[in-house]
Formats: C-alpha cells, sequence, structure tokens
C-alpha cells in the first residue's frame, strides 16, 4: 500500500498542474470566435510558426471531415444494423 501513496500524490501534483495550466493557456489565447484568423492564429502559435500547416488544416477542415462524416452517416443508414 505505501508504493501507491506516493504515485497518487504525484497524480495529484499532474491533475492541479494540468488545470492551472490550462487555465492559463485559454487566457493566452483570447476570446474564442468561429473564424478562420482566429484558428490560424491558435494553430500557428501566432503567426511564428509556418503557414504550410495552417493550409492543410484548412483542407481538412473544409473538405476531409465532412466527407467523412457525410460517409459515416450514409453507411449507417443504408447498412445499420437492427435489433
Amino acid at each position: 500500500m505505501w508504493r501507491i501513496v506516493p504515485l497518487a500524490l504525484l497524480q495529484s501534483v499532474f491533475l492541479a498542474g494540468g488545470q492551472v495550466l490550462l487555465k492559463l493557456a485559454l487566457a493566452a489565447s483570447g476570446p474564442f470566435k468561429w473564424s478562420w484568423a482566429f484558428f490560424r492564429a491558435q494553430l500557428t502559435n501566432w503567426g511564428t510558426l509556418s503557414v504550410r500547416l495552417y493550409g492543410i488544416f484548412r483542407f481538412l477542415a473544409r473538405w476531409v471531415a465532412p466527407l467523412g462524416v457525410a460517409i459515416v452517416f450514409l453507411n449507417e443508414l443504408f447498412y445499420g444494423t437492427t435489433k
């Protein structure tokens, strides 16, 4: 039992630290907006990273993800299991 106590304390420290760092990250990111400018700022670290990654993300979010959702929806619609 005494081997678990230090691990439980370490897990509690990580949990508390994660909560604090999450609050700090949310405060640094600014208010949320459903705009490409907001996502571009978040994905490129406010313009300090490569913009090429943003282009890939925008392509995936605009074309690939909706197509994947539509395929899953249609698959379940026509070939879903019935009970």
